[in-house]
């Protein structure tokens, strides 16, 4: 019992975490729909990492992604990522782990500039091209500069998921002109 006399319901917390997955997978059907009819669309399935800590944008992410045919795997934090693994100074992969690397701008523990900077510094195999931070702050001329000297790309919050979903088959357009033919 609560001080008040009244129990307790802690399946309450359960419950409103799958009413927020329903929501959103009502939402993402919109979204599908409404970008399914674009023939430009790639059908390449790729294997996509987020990295981000605000749950309702990870899941809604992470459907829209799903629905069109991709691998999401979803993290709250960059140290996740396999270049933290055994805190070597080398990443532990001998061929990139992803074809698409998402990532929040403010995570925690690092910024998403810092943690693509390690990825780089520890030998990732992905190419930077292929690495998307998201920010929702407007970020200083230098900060700006530094993601344009990595090769990333920037997506400011709010964005409209189907630029994300054309982004992503750029990335595995990028990825197909590389394969030696």
């Amino acid at each position: 019992m609560s001080p008040g006399g009244k129990s307790r319901d802690r399946s309450g917390h359960h419950w409103m975490v799958i009413l927020e997955r329903v929501l959103i997978r009502c939402c993402v059907q919109g979204i599908i729909l409404a970008i399914s009819n674009d023939s430009r669309r790639s059908m390449q399935k790729l294997n996509v990492f987020v990295f981000e800590d605000e749950a309702v944008l990870a899941i809604l992410i992470e459907e829209v992604l799903l629905h069109a045919g991709h691998e999401v795997r979803v993290f709250p934090r960059p140290t996740s990522c396999p270049v933290f693994k055994d805190h070597g100074m080398q990443c532990s992969q001998n061929c990139r782990c992803a074809d698409v690397i998402i990532s929040d701008f403010q995570m925690p523990g690092m910024t998403g500039l810092d943690f693509f900077k390690l990825q780089r510094k520890r030998g990732c195999k992905l190419v930077d091209k292929n690495k998307a931070l998201m920010s929702g702050s407007p970020l200083i001329k230098e900060m700006k500069h530094e993601i344009d000297d990595l090769g990333c790309h920037l997506i400011g919050k709010p964005f409209k998921m189907a630029d994300l979903l054309t982004w992503v088959d750029e990335c595995g357009q990028r990825l197909c002109d590389s394969q030696p033919h």
